[in-house]
């Protein structure tokens, strides 16, 4: 963990490190479960690619408890955030880690979605969240498109908008006035996008 923490890890030992998480993800120990996602999460966060171990992570993941869920989402985010190649692990987690009753999980799962901005299925995914039963995926789904998040590449505002203006017709107002809000602000920040924005990624 020290040389995790100081970024002092050699090749090997990095990829001996992800063997060692991806069994972890995998064990009996609910506790070395949770603590598997959490170092998962604090290679990301000291810049390792986690893009190798992702197929050993896939097969072994148990995401059986909201700790789990929880730091695997985070780390997917924040590796899509790098620019990690985390597309198709994204779309593979999107339904285990999709968490409707836990915002801060449902929060990092649709930033993640969006901050995979090649991958299809990811903005097919988002777009069916606009127009999700529960309130509280939309409104993320929302919050997650606001121009704020550096993770959004500006060449595919226009995208980001027409899914923005969408959820200005929802049926629920504080979604409503969220997704005008978010408007204004793309709006402010790229005033060249046109009002009503078709255009597709």
């Amino acid at each position: 963990m020290k040389a995790l923490r100081e970024n002092s890890l050699g090749k090997s030992d990095a990829t001996n490190l992800g063997e060692e998480v991806a069994r972890d993800f995998d064990h009996a120990d609910p506790s070395i479960r949770d603590g598997a996602s959490l170092l998962f999460c604090g290679m990301v966060r000291c810049g390792l690619d986690i893009v190798p171990h992702l197929p050993q992570v896939l097969r072994a993941i148990r995401p059986d408890r909201a700790g789990v869920r929880y730091y695997l989402a985070q780390a997917l985010l924040e590796a899509a955030e790098q620019r990690q190649d985390v597309g198709e692990a994204v779309s593979h987690l999107e339904a285990c880690l999709f968490d409707e009753d836990c915002d801060n999980i449902l929060e990092r799962m649709v930033g993640a979605l969006a901050a995979v901005q090649t991958h299809r299925r990811a903005w097919d995914r988002l777009e069916s969240y606009v127009t999700h039963p529960l309130p509280n995926v939309r409104y993320w789904t929302c919050e997650t498109l606001r121009p704020k998040d550096s993770r959004l590449d500006p060449s595919v505002a226009p995208h980001l908008l027409r899914l923005l203006v969408k959820a200005t017709l929802d049926d629920v107002e504080f979604i409503r006035t969220a997704a005008a809000e978010f408007l204004a602000e793309w709006k402010r920040v790229a005033p060249d996008l046109t009002e009503t924005p078709t255009g597709e990624q």
